[in-house]
Formats: structure tokens, C-alpha cells, sequence
């Protein structure tokens, strides 16, 4: 870690969180990175299943972090305004909003489906292949797994990646594959190390491609 130069050390991103708060600060501290020093982003899911879904979201929102949108952020603002059931999780959380409820649907609601740099991409859970982000629902690139056709499901054990049509120059940082795990293919790299079901924490510097990871402390939630 210390022969790394600066330069090289710039962006570091960070694998879905899932309210594994603690873990996060591990995750930190592990990989030398800090938030007056560096640029930290998120790929989504920081909420949901883990213990502290609200402290993440506040030290998100309080220091500025970039994130991107997760499936399970975008649930959760269809289980409040469809008034839909919620996980226990997802309860204890809309609880700590309180008062503050709808503001913080606002700024989640704010939260950019990817985010283009001009070095890499950072997305949720992947691209349909042969159609730009700008043009593709959120919905997908906060679902997608595997890739047989648009009219077809976008998880189907067996079949292909999207990230195995992916032909873009620039790398692509994601999560939301826990069972697939820490993984690269085609310059793309899958960040979720599957935290909150007792695995680890896995960040990236983006520039030099270095994966760090933190254990978890204990198995918030069985991994179905």
C-alpha cells in the first residue's frame, strides 16, 4: 500500500454496503482512504438487511459521497409512495427519517442512475448491451444480471453476463451480484463481496485497479 503513489489514489469505490455501517469505516481505513484526500463513491444497495442502514445514508449525504442509485434504494421509495409493506429493515429505517421523511425521498430520489467519468463508469448493476445509459430505464441498470434479449427476464442462472458483451474502453465498477462475488471480465469489475451475509466489504482504487477488502464483523442476513 505504500509504494502506491499518490497519483495512483486518487478514486475509490465501494461495493454495496447494505447498512454494514462498521464495516464501511473498516473498509476505509483498510484501503488508506480518505474523504478530504479522495474521491469515494458508492455503487448503491447502502441501505436494507444490515444493521445501520441510516447512519450510512447520513454519512453519505452528510459528507458528500457519490453513490448511484440500488435496487434497494429504489425500493424503498416505491414501498413509501405505493404504500407498500416494508422489510423490518426498511421500517426501522423510514422510522429514523421521522420528521425528515420526505426530504430524504427527495435526495434519494436525486441519486444519478450511473455516473460517467471520463476514466470509468460506475453503475449499480450493469449495462444493456447496444444501448446507452442515457437511454435505459433505471429500473434495468439497477437489476441486471444476465442479458438474452430485451423482451427476457435480466437473471436467469445458466445464462450469459451482461458484462460479457460489455466492449466499452472504459472500466465498469458495479455490485449487486453478490453470489457471483469480487469478479472481472471484459474491463468490468463486480464489487459486491456479499458484506452483509457475513462475507466482505470490497472497494477498488479506480486508477490502479487495487481491490481491498474488509471481513464483516458478523452475518447480518442468511444469503438466499
Amino acid at each position: 500500500m505504500n509504494s502506491i503513489k499518490n497519483d495512483l489514489k486518487k478514486t475509490f469505490v465501494i461495493g454495496d454496503v447494505h447498512g454494514c455501517y462498521d464495516e464501511l469505516q473498516d473498509l476505509l481505513s483498510a484501503a488508506g482512504a480518505s474523504l478530504s484526500r479522495h474521491r469515494i463513491i458508492l455503487v448503491g444497495d447502502m441501505i436494507n438487511k444490515g444493521p445501520k442502514s441510516f447512519q450510512v445514508l447520513k454519512w453519505v449525504r452528510d459528507n458528500g459521497v457519490e453513490t448511484v442509485i440500488g435496487n434497494h434504494e429504489l425500493r424503498f421509495l416505491k414501498g413509501l409512495r405505493q404504500d407498500q409493506s416494508l422489510s423490518p429493515s426498511l421500517k426501522e429505517l423510514k422510522s429514523h427519517l421521522g420528521h425528515q421523511l420526505d426530504l430524504w425521498m427527495g435526495w434519494l430520489d436525486s441519486i444519478p442512475s450511473f455516473i460517467k467519468d471520463k476514466a470509468f463508469w460506475v453503475v449499480h448493476a450493469g449495462f444493456q448491451p447496444g444501448v446507452p445509459p442515457e437511454s435505459t430505464p433505471r429500473s434495468v441498470l439497477a437489476t441486471i444480471r444476465t442479458w438474452e434479449g430485451a423482451s427476457k427476464p435480466m437473471y436467469r442462472p445458466g445464462a450469459p453476463a451482461w458484462h460479457d458483451f460489455y466492449k466499452g474502453k472504459n472500466p465498469v465498477f458495479y455490485g449487486h451480484w453478490a453470489l457471483q462475488g469480487v469478479h472481472v471480465n471484459n474491463n468490468t469489475y463486480c464489487l459486491d463481496s456479499g458484506c452483509v451475509y457475513g462475507k466482505s466489504l470490497t472497494g477498488i482504487w479506480a486508477e490502479n485497479k487495487n481491490i481491498i477488502s474488509a471481513p464483516a464483523r458478523k452475518t447480518y442476513c442468511p444469503l438466499l
